[in-house]
């Protein structure tokens, strides 16, 4: 039952042919018997964990690299025709300071699908950049996650006394590489040996009570 809702639900299968096709391709898929329901969640919160993450950077600089992500992902979607607000220079210094050099903030651009690409300074010159690819009108996953992180972070800014004063900073301040190579969605989760620490679980903590806020708000204005 849960395969054949998928077919119809995620595969958009309109007859029976259409349905066996699209098992097919996906009978091996790990998360095949998980319904649609627990995924969706499952993604909700790892959204919001991300995005949860990206306060976990100094306290000086949080509320401003909150704001420029939402600035970043916003123009986007004001203007999803224009390639110059969809592509970030890593040489940009203004971005490498405010967003760049922190692991969070530039796995939370990757989660939401941002890709390493060529900005073309000249006709035979280019330099690398982060490059968000998609139309922010598609049933894609990611197009759909790029927005709703959009919706997160505006709900941050609404109350930033509220949801970044309290958050424990990540331990220890790393620099972002991903100019060389993307990080890991998981950077600055642990302490320097590896395990989780009091700031992290106190981190944690707050995460959770952002998606029980989320979820609170969206019920009661959906």
């Amino acid at each position: 039952a849960v395969r054949a809702r998928k077919a119809v639900e995620l595969g958009g299968a309109e007859s029976f042919e259409e349905a066996i096709e699209w098992l097919e391709r996906h009978q091996d898929d790990a998360d095949i018997d998980v319904p649609s329901e627990v995924l969706q969640e499952q993604e909700a919160n790892r959204l919001a964990m991300q995005v949860m993450r990206v306060a976990t950077v100094p306290v000086a600089h949080r509320l401003e690299c909150c704001q420029v992500l939402h600035k970043i992902i916003g123009r986007i979607l004001a203007d999803p025709t224009s390639q110059r607000l969809r592509q970030i220079r890593f040489r940009n210094e203004k971005f490498h300071r405010q967003v760049g050099r922190f692991p969070q903030a530039m796995a939370l651009l990757k989660l939401v699908g941002f890709q390493q690409g060529d900005y073309w300074v000249s006709a035979q010159q280019s330099e690398p950049c982060l490059e968000f690819r998609l139309p922010v009108d598609s049933d894609n996953p990611t197009s759909r996650r790029f927005v709703r992180a959009y919706t997160l972070l505006d709900e941050v800014l609404r109350a930033p006394d509220d949801w970044l004063a309290t958050v424990a900073e990540s331990q220890p301040e790393v620099t972002s590489e991903w100019a060389a190579a993307a990080p890991s969605a998981d950077n600055g989760d642990a302490g320097t040996d590896g395990s989780p620490d009091r700031a992290v679980e106190a981190s944690r903590a707050r995460e959770r009570e952002f998606l029980a806020e989320v979820h609170e708000r969206r019920a009661r204005d959906p």
